[in-house]
């Protein structure tokens, strides 16, 4: 059998550093792949009685929570689940992005009507939400500063009312230096999870005088890729959804049997 192929995954801490890893359990699963996970991010919740105060506010359509670290920013400023303040959130669409973001939902706060868990990235979540919502209508959407600015601007040029608030900020792991010298020799291929998974470890790879151009990379979701292809990297390939078993199987693609 032919030596494995190295995998670095390159994401965001777990919220729970106790719960299981779902993408670390699949590719350990796959005999023909090493991976390794690398904790590219760290996040600081902010604005928190900001927040408190538009959920309260009943006179909202519905949310957007398009990450996990959006849920739990919710969560720091709110009991779990929410006491009866929140009620009226329970009959409110919650739209996601993705069945983590969704499950999140269910079991931090409690709220059923979660929509968009087949999105995998932002831009379907918007086509999901302009089939079920109309013009007038007013979603709040907490998220991290580095969000973009397309989901919130073409909902507003349909008509749709978006308030923003910034409920946490995404910042540089201080060990991450330590973290990739630790992870061994450059890998056969690296996985990026987010745009800003990349701004950060890139000029930390190509300090320690890694090649970039000799590692295989793959995204998960158009946004992420297309950042890869903004810092000259070629994108090998991006799940259809961002499930662990749809991004292994992109990969296993170009691995030989």
């Amino acid at each position: 059998m032919s030596t494995p192929t190295r995998i670095l995954l390159v994401k965001s801490p777990a919220p729970d550093p106790a719960a299981p890893d779902a993408f670390m359990e699949a590719f350990q699963a796959e005999p023909r792949v090493r991976a390794q996970s690398l904790s590219a991010l760290q996040f600081r919740y902010v604005n928190q009685a900001q927040l408190s105060r538009h959920l309260l506010r009943p006179d909202y359509d519905g949310l957007i929570l398009t990450s996990v670290r959006a849920v739990l920013s919710i969560g720091q400023c709110w009991p779990a689940p929410p006491d009866s303040s929140a009620e009226h959130w329970a009959g409110k669409p919650i739209f996601v992005v993705g069945p983590r973001t969704g499950q999140t939902v269910r079991q931090q706060l409690g709220w059923p009507h979660i929509l968009g868990q087949t999105a995998g990235h932002a831009d379907e979540l918007v086509r999901q939400m302009l089939a079920q919502s109309r013009p007038g209508q007013k979603f709040l959407f907490p998220c991290g500063q580095l969000k973009g600015d397309s989901l919130p601007e073409r909902l507003r040029a349909a008509g749709v009312q978006v308030e923003v608030i910034t409920s946490y900020i995404t910042e540089e792991n201080p060990e991450l230096r330590s973290l990739l010298v630790q992870a061994g020799p450059p890998p056969d291929w690296m996985v990026f999870f987010s745009p800003s998974g990349l701004k950060f470890t890139l000029p930390v790879m190509q300090s320690l005088g890694w090649d970039e151009q000799r590692i295989q990379y793959a995204a998960l979701g158009p946004t992420t890729a297309q950042c890869l292809r903004d810092h000259g990297l070629s994108v090998r390939t991006t799940p259809a959804q961002p499930t662990p078993s749809d991004l292994l199987s992109c990969i296993l693609k170009y691995i030989p049997i």
